[in-house]
C-alpha cells in the first residue's frame, strides 16, 4: 500500500541522508536476504564457494479428483539463488560466477515426470559495475529442457546491483527480480 511504501521511503531516506551513512554491500545483502527469508530457505553458514549466501525455494502442487488417494497430477518447482558481493565486477568474475551457479543448479536438478522447473538465480551486489559488464549481463541466457520439457526445464536469471549507480542490471528472465532492489 501507499502508506507502507512511504514508511520504507522515510527509513531509507533517513538512513542515507540524515545519518550520512552510505549503504554498503553488507547492508544491501542483509536487506535482500531478509526479503527472501519469507519464502526461501536461506543458508549463510558455509554456502557453495565462492558465494556468501544461498537460498532454496521448493513448491509442490498436487491435483486430486474428489479425494487425496485419487491423485491426478503432481508438479515440483525449485529455485536455487546464489548471492555474491564484490567491490568491482569484472567480465571474468561475472563469467566464472555464472558458470558455477548454472552448473550447480544442473547438478541439484532431479528431472522426473512431475518435475516442472528448476531455476538458477545469481544475485551480485557490487560497488561498481563497468559499462562492458552491464552490456554482457543483458546477453546472458541459459536454458535446458529435460526430455522435450516432459520432465521439466531449467532457466538462468541474473541481477547485478551497482551501489555506485544505485541501479540494477539484469537479463531478460531476471527482470522480475528488480522489484527487490527498487526500494533500496
Amino acid at each position: 500500500s501507499i502508506i507502507q511504501k512511504w514508511k520504507i521511503f522515510e527509513r531509507v531516506f533517513f538512513r542515507l541522508f540524515c545519518t550520512g551513512k552510505k549503504m554498503t554491500c553488507e547492508d544491501i545483502l542483509d536487506r535482500v536476504l531478509k526479503s527472501f527469508s519469507n519464502y526461501y530457505d536461506i543458508k549463510t553458514e558455509s554456502p557453495l564457494f565462492p558465494f556468501c549466501a544461498e537460498a532454496v525455494f521448493k513448491a509442490e502442487v498436487n491435483q486430486y479428483f474428489l479425494v487425496k488417494p485419487a491423485k491426478i497430477s503432481s508438479s515440483v518447482s525449485k529455485e536455487f539463488v546464489f548471492f555474491y558481493k564484490t567491490e568491482l565486477l569484472t567480465p571474468e568474475l561475472l563469467s566464472e560466477l555464472e558458470k558455477i551457479s548454472w552448473n550447480e543448479c544442473l547438478k541439484r536438478t532431479e528431472p522426473f515426470y512431475g518435475h516442472r522447473n528448476s531455476d538458477s538465480v545469481l544475485i551480485i551486489i557490487a560497488q561498481e559495475i563497468p559499462f562492458e559488464v552491464q552490456k554482457k549481463i543483458k546477453k546472458i541466457n541459459h536454458y535446458k529442457s529435460y526430455k522435450a520439457t516432459f520432465f521439466g526445464w531449467s532457466t538462468f536469471k541474473i541481477l547485478c546491483y551497482s551501489i555506485e549507480e544505485k541501479k540494477a542490471f539484469y537479463n531478460r528472465r531476471g527482470k522480475e527480480l528488480k522489484k527487490i532492489f527498487s526500494q533500496l
